[in-house]
């Protein structure tokens, strides 16, 4: 099985936490940085994120997938959707074929 981990917000961690994978529960949205640099610097070959943090960690998302290495998903949590994986997806296909 991959080195997966997931970063999650508590209400959806509680969910994540019925799966096999590492879930890392981020308390506070000012911590998610500091949170998701250091699973990148355990050298995670998948890392999920639910939305309601990838809100608050585009730029360090970006910047982590330019590097390569890790794996960069973001995946819904629990509540509403934004769509902001889909948003992500999109503007990083743009960027890649050179329309953004």
């Amino acid at each position: 099985m991959p080195n997966i981990v997931i970063l999650a917000d508590p209400l959806s961690a509680a969910v994540f936490m019925l799966t096999d994978f590492h879930v890392r529960v981020v308390r506070e949205t000012d911590a998610a940085p500091y949170v998701l640099q250091e699973i990148l610097s355990e050298h995670h070959e998948i890392v999920f994120v639910t939305e309601t943090l990838a809100a608050s960690l585009q730029q360090p998302i970006r910047e982590a997938q330019e590097q390569g290495g890790t794996i960069i998903t973001v995946i819904p949590g629990v509540g509403a959707s934004r769509q902001l994986g889909k948003e992500m997806l999109t503007s990083l296909k743009r960027s890649v074929i050179g329309q953004g």
